[in-house]
């Protein structure tokens, strides 16, 4: 495929992982040993900011090539449910990725539930409607919406269709709420995520793991 064309449909937006030319993820090191208190680690804004720095400081020189593709909504109030209300108004996630959720509500980045929203979200057999997609090219608040994604993916953020995209590269990659993000080829080169991935398994913080058939 030439570059800067995109192919979306080799990305299964329900089990990101049964996408064609899955290659892989890295994730933090905490979650991958199980047994976080043993190990002395601890979720935290600056772990989830790592992730993101990872991305960045890979890809620096071809950062300018990427760009937000995300089908994401949102959710502000849970009525009759006091644990799901108290993690919706969590004072330390809305600290530190507040401003950016309200600044993508503000962009219009959130897809409005009473459009169909949920009854897609609950279809793993659906394609992903058109009306759904949003994009954005503000290089400076892509990798912000990502972490704020990754960090508020079961409070207020709705869904976790989430993907940095880069045309030129042919690749694109996803937070998940392991911190971390998963790689996907849309092209067929599949060394640029595998060598990726193998940078961030040199992290103290991160280990990756790569399909066999990559290796």
């Amino acid at each position: 495929m030439s570059a800067n064309i995109i192919d979306l449909s080799k990305i299964k937006f329900h089990g990101f992982s049964s996408s064609e030319n899955w290659i892989g993820y890295f994730q933090w090191i905490g979650c991958h040993v199980g047994n976080w208190s043993e190990q002395g680690y601890e979720y935290s804004e600056d772990l989830v900011h790592k992730a993101g720095l990872l991305i960045y400081e890979y890809f620096k020189d071809n950062w300018n090539d990427f760009f937000l593709l995300s089908a994401l909504s949102c959710c502000d109030e849970i009525k009759g449910e006091p644990e799901l209300t108290q993690q919706l108004n969590d004072p330390i996630i809305d600290k530190y990725y507040g401003d950016t959720y309200r600044e993508a509500k503000k962009r219009n980045l959130f897809i409005p539930q009473n459009i169909g929203y949920g009854e897609w979200l609950d279809d793993d057999n659906a394609e992903l409607p058109a009306k759904f997609i949003r994009l954005c090219f503000d290089k400076d608040f892509i990798l912000p919406f990502s972490e704020m994604v990754m960090a508020m993916v079961f409070s207020k953020v709705v869904g976790q269709q989430c993907f940095l995209i880069n045309p030129k590269l042919q690749i694109a990659l996803y937070p998940h709420d392991d911190i971390g993000y998963g790689c996907i080829d849309l092209g067929d080169n599949p060394k640029i995520l595998t060598d990726f991935l193998d940078y961030c398994d040199k992290s103290q913080d991160f280990i990756s793991h790569i399909e066999e058939q990559y290796r």
